[in-house]
């Protein structure tokens, strides 16, 4: 299965390169026991996005970690074929424009509607302020619709 995983990881993050070639800034590096992969779209206005891949001492992935948002939108995930699928259409629905984050103090939403037609979100708070409650701020909070990686 482990060996499954790390396929479907060097597909995605080959499949990542060559669909973001000219549209985005794709770099990848290593730190012990980790592989970051992150995506910088050229395009104003469009949402960059990342994903960790934390490996075991026998290099064996022990989880994944993606991120599309700024406070919002991470998912920590295990380390299974599923998990790696989760990537690969979070990351499609990103460059196609499919994101929309609400913010408001010291916290976002991620609202993602992958090209299946099914709909994520993932909210996340920053130190200080986004811990105390806040009733309503999805209400009242500032809205972004990120752009398509294409115009």
């Amino acid at each position: 299965m482990d060996d499954e995983v790390q396929l479907r990881l060097t597909m995605l993050r080959e499949d990542v390169m060559r669909s973001c070639a000219g549209l985005a800034t794709v770099t990848t590096s290593e730190a012990p026991g980790m592989r970051f992969v992150d995506v910088a779209p050229i395009a104003p206005g469009a949402l960059g996005f990342h994903w960790i891949e934390f490996w075991s001492d026998s290099d064996a992935v022990e989880a994944l970690q993606v991120q599309a948002g700024r406070h919002g939108g991470r998912w920590e995930l295990g380390a299974a074929v599923e998990d790696v699928e989760f990537i690969w259409e979070l990351a499609r629905a990103v460059v196609a424009g499919h994101v929309v984050e609400t913010f408001g103090p010291g916290r976002s939403r991620a609202d993602v509607t992958l090209l299946s037609g099914e709909f994520v979100s993932e909210t996340g708070y920053d130190t200080g302020r986004g811990w105390l409650p806040d009733p309503g701020w999805l209400r009242r909070g500032r809205r972004v619709a990120y752009s398509a990686y294409r115009r």
